[in-house]
């Protein structure tokens, strides 16, 4: 888990030290970027600089990569998580992408 915290916890020190600059080209890309949008795109939303139209094509981008992770991360999780062999973590990484 700690790739996924690491990744929370930048998106969220990175919209609050840019909470008063919403406009900033940092913040509009990071607003469309997944699981950093939720942190960046309320900041733009309050300010009034975002439209109803882009705040749904940032959540619609954030669905589409959250379900096809799901899917990806569900067909690979046997090969990486439930192993009982310790071969390591690269060969154990290897064989559990080649067995899908």
């Amino acid at each position: 888990t700690q790739p996924t915290m690491v990744l929370t916890m930048v998106g969220f020190f990175g919209a609050l030290s840019l909470q008063q600059s919403p406009n900033n080209l940092f913040v509009r890309i990071f607003s469309y970027v997944p699981f950093t949008s939720s942190f960046f795109m309320p900041i733009r939303l309050v300010n009034g600089t975002v439209s109803p139209l882009e705040n749904t094509i940032s959540l619609v981008i954030l669905v589409v990569t959250i379900v096809v992770m799901l899917i990806y991360i569900g067909k690979i999780y046997g090969g990486l998580v439930l192993q009982t062999d310790d071969v390591g973590l690269f060969k154990s990484l290897k064989r559990g992408i080649s067995t899908r």
